[in-house]
Parts: structure tokens; sequence; C-alpha cells
């Protein structure tokens, strides 16, 4: 895997780029309009509309009056300002997605859209980077990167995921060039060094995470310069580190946030194994299993491993160590970095979300044999290659098959995210022509947003705040002959919920049709 080709684009390549697009974009598209809104793309509209702490009216009003709160055209000031009040999370991704918005809609689609545009765009990055390596098969890696579960899924949410993931592939690349062309004039390394020190410090103001990728990146780019370079190179870490501070000020808070997602502290051991199950969910995480695609994923994943392994071991002084050096970083630093932050900072982080960066470098090493020429050629000729070639269209086939299954049919899962505010919605306005619907507000934000998003414009709602009185409540809602309560998952108004509910049912006139654990149907008694 030495880097000897020629790494300027051909036809082919312009080809392949094209297939890779087409596949990015058929997997990705569908899940925009299949999936229900859920809490954190709510808060995502709150924030890019101006509105981060809404004030959500406790009398019965319209949905479509409710709605205005995620409209708006905020500056990027008053988008900083309501981060600083009201989140955790470093403001680049909202600023884009709100000019964003203001061009392409103020819908949950729209916003979506974006992500999907944003980690096409990463696919081909990964593309690019491979192919400068002089990599033998760059489409291998990059089309099984494509298909994972975790591209596949934060491709095509309103979460600062992908733009972080852009951002990083986008500094890994301009790095990677500045580093492998030691014969290139000084201003070519300048432009490329400087646009991964802007590329890097805008994707640690994107997502705080994504700070370890970053760091390694940098210790990784000062290393393989060459050494009449590598003092020139200071000053381009110095200004990603620059760009980086204009967030410090949210550090505290994002340290503190979300702690003790188990139950308990886990052991080191319990730890690595937590992170062996996190990168595999974000290679393959479908919303439906089977036995035998299991199997037969699991399989294959062991075959990658053995190839690569085999590889390493039997074509050591073909390797390109930048190359792989790079990608096994990159690989590592983000759970390296979650078991820094559970074992120092007492997080217990529980989500496999958080090594999401992780992805394209992980794939790569998976794929280290499978897309190399020389294991092909090793296996018998041209009937070896005819077998491989088939072994990798099979592996495709599956993993597309299966992957894009987090697409579709979301409402008959439960528990996934996201997937049953619409039918949630679907039931209560399919049981009256004008039913009332008492939302809890919880924690202020998510869980009324989402709803209401989903709820057409004529359906009346209120939303039920820790002040709400709940005997004026009991006296306005009287008058409505169907009354739906949504109880919320921050149970912040669980008080005042329970009060309501008790006061409608126990002799206010009000008998309970259906009750679930978050949904309950009153009508009144004729």
């Amino acid at each position: 895997m030495k880097n000897t080709s020629n790494t300027s684009l051909r036809r082919q390549d312009l080809c392949v780029l094209a297939a890779l697009i087409l596949i990015s974009l058929a997997v990705r598209i569908p899940g925009v309009f299949s999936r229900a809104i859920w809490y954190d793309e709510a808060i995502t509209l709150l924030e890019t509309a101006g509105h981060p702490a809404p004030i959500w009216s406790d009398s019965p009003t319209p949905a479509a009056t409710q709605k205005e709160l995620l409209q708006g055209a905020p500056t990027l000031s008053e988008i900083a300002r309501g981060l600083r009040a009201t989140d955790v999370h470093p403001p680049v991704y909202y600023a884009v997605l709100s000019k964003w918005r203001h061009i392409a809609g103020g819908s949950i689609e729209a916003a979506r859209l974006f992500s999907v545009l944003i980690s096409t765009a990463s696919v081909v990055l990964l593309y690019l980077l491979l192919r400068s390596a002089g990599f033998a098969r760059p489409f291998v890696p990059s089309v099984i990167y494509a298909l994972s579960s975790g591209a596949v899924h934060y491709g095509h949410e309103a979460r600062n995921y992908s733009l972080a993931m852009l951002l990083i592939m986008a500094a890994v690349y301009c790095g990677f060039k500045a580093t492998i062309n030691e014969d290139s004039k000084a201003r070519q390394f300048w432009i490329l060094s400087l646009s991964m020190a802007v590329a890097s410090g805008l994707s640690i103001n994107t997502n705080y995470l994504s700070i370890f990728p970053i760091f390694f990146l940098l210790i990784w780019y000062v290393s393989w310069l060459p050494r009449n370079r590598r003092l020139s190179s200071i000053s381009a870490i110095i200004f990603s580190l620059a760009i980086s501070s204009a967030t410090l000020w949210i550090l505290p808070a994002q340290l503190g946030a979300r702690p003790k997602q188990f139950q308990k502290a886990l052991g080191f051991g319990d730890e690595i194994v937590k992170i062996i199950n996190f990168n595999y969910s974000m290679l393959w995480n479908p919303v439906y299993y089977s036995s035998g695609i299991t199997t037969a994923v699991v399989v294959t994943l062991i075959v990658f491993v053995t190839l690569s392994f085999w590889y390493v071991l039997t074509h050591r002084k073909e390797i390109d160590k930048r190359t792989t050096s790079l990608m096994i970083g990159l690989a590592v630093a983000p759970s390296a970095g979650i078991v820094v932050l559970d074992m120092l900072f007492n997080k217990d982080l529980g989500k496999s979300s958080y090594v999401f960066f992780a992805g394209p470098a992980v794939v790569f090493l998976l794929a280290l044999a499978a897309g190399t020429r020389t294991v092909a050629d090793d296996v018998a000729g041209t009937r070896g290659r005819g077998l491989w070639r088939a072994f990798v269209v099979a592996v495709g086939f599956f993993a597309g098959l299966q992957l894009t299954g987090i697409n579709f049919d979301l409402e008959r899962t439960p528990g996934f995210a996201g997937s049953t505010i619409r039918s949630m919605a679907a039931t209560i306005e399919a049981s009256s022509p004008s039913p009332l619907v008492v939302i809890g507000a919880g924690h202020g934000r998510g869980d009324p947003a989402s709803l209401i998003y989903e709820l057409s414009s004529e359906t009346l709602v209120c939303v039920v705040s820790p002040d709400s009185d709940p005997i004026d409540l009991r006296r306005r809602i009287a008058a409505y002959e169907d009354v739906w309560f949504v109880f919320a998952k921050g149970r912040k108004t669980a008080a005042v919920e329970h009060q309501l509910y008790e006061g409608l049912t126990d002799g206010g006139g009000y008998r309970v049709v259906s009750r679930s654990k978050r949904l309950a149907h009153l009508r009144k008694r004729g």
C-alpha cells in the first residue's frame, strides 16, 4: 500500500464518486421523510429559530400559534446567547443551520437535508483522502462507511454530528496533503496547513467531542512533516487553537453535562467492552434484526478483521505507515477520549454516538486487506479476483439491505428515537374532530416541541408548566369534549400534571377512555 500511484483524478474516479454520491443519498433521503421528529431535533429547531427557552401557552391555543416558536431568523449573536443560557453545545452548527433554514425552509425535513448533503460530502472526502494516499481500491472502505449505521443515521438527523464529521474529514484531508508532498511550494503548503487549522478549530466549535480526533491529527501532522517545515507548522497549530478558544466559555458546562448515564460505575474491563460495543453499533445497528443476517454480518466482520490482520503480517513492507498510523490514531482517539472522560471526570457516558467520529478510520482498518490489490492477487489469479469481487459485492448487498432498514417503518419500532411521536399525533387527531391536547412541558423544550410539530395546525394545545395553576387549567379545559394528556418524560411538571388529571377524572366530569404510561384519553361524561 505504498503511496506510489498517480493521485490526480481520472474519469474512472469521477464515475466512482458519482456512484458513491448516489448510494449515499439513496440510503439517507428516505429517513428524512419517514421518521418523526424527536426530542433533540425539536431542540435544534427551537435554537436555530431563536427561541431556545420557549414560553408555551397553557391556555387552549391552536398548534399553529405554538409552532411559531419553531420558526425565526435570529442573528448569530442571539444564537450564541441562547446556547450559553440553555445548552452545552458549541454554536457553529446552529449558526449555519439557521441560515440554511432561512433559505431551504423551516421544516424538520429541510434541516435533515442539510445533514444529508454534508454527510455525503464526508463520504466523498474519505474517498479523495484514500485516493491521495495511493490506496488501491478506495471505493471499498468508502462505500462500507457510506452504508454504516452511524453514518446513515446521523447523516439524516438534524443534529451537529454530520457537520463536525465533515470538518474533521476536511482537516484530515488537508493535513495529509500537506505532509505527502515534500517538494510542494511554500504557498501550497501554507494553504493546506491553514485550511487544516480552520477546519480543526471549526469542528471543535461544532461538537466538543471532536477535540479528541483533532488533538491526535495535530500531533500526527507535526510528526510526519519534513524536518525543515516542522517549525513553520507551529503557526497553523496556534491558529487552530485560537479558533477553538472561541468556545472556552462553554467548557465547564460541557464537562459537567450528562454525568452518570449508566446506573453504576463501570470497571476498566467493562469500560473496554462498552467501547467495543459502541464502535460495533456505529458500524451495524439497524432497526430490524434477524439471527441469520446478524450471523452473516458478524462472520463478514470476522473475515474482514482476519484478512486485514493477515495482510499486516504478510505485507509489512508494503504498508504505507503514514496513512495507516493516521487511521489507527483516528480510530482510537474518540474511544480513548470517552475512557478519559469516564475515568477522570466520572462521566459514565452511555451513548454509541460518542465514538461516531471514529467511523471512517475504523472502516478503513477493517477494509485494509479488502481494498488492496495484493490480497486479491494472492488468492489465486483471475479466478481468485473474481471470487474476491463477488465477496465484496455480497458484503455490500447484505450490508446495504439491512443498514437501510434504519430509514423505514420506524413507526412500528417501539423505543426508537422519534418512532412514536407521529403515531401518537395521528391517534389523538383520529379520536374526534377537535380534541384538546394537554402536554406536560417536562424540562420545557423537547417534549412539547416534538409533539406540537407533528400535530395539525388546527388542533388545540395547552402546555403545562411548573408554574401552571391546575385549578385554573381545569376550569379552562372543562368546555372540551375530548381531552388528551401527553405526560412529559422530564417530570418537572409531574405534580401539576397529576393534580390536573385527578381533578378532571375524580368528580371533574370526565371518564378515562384509555390510559398508558405517556398517553391518556379523557371524554366528557354524557
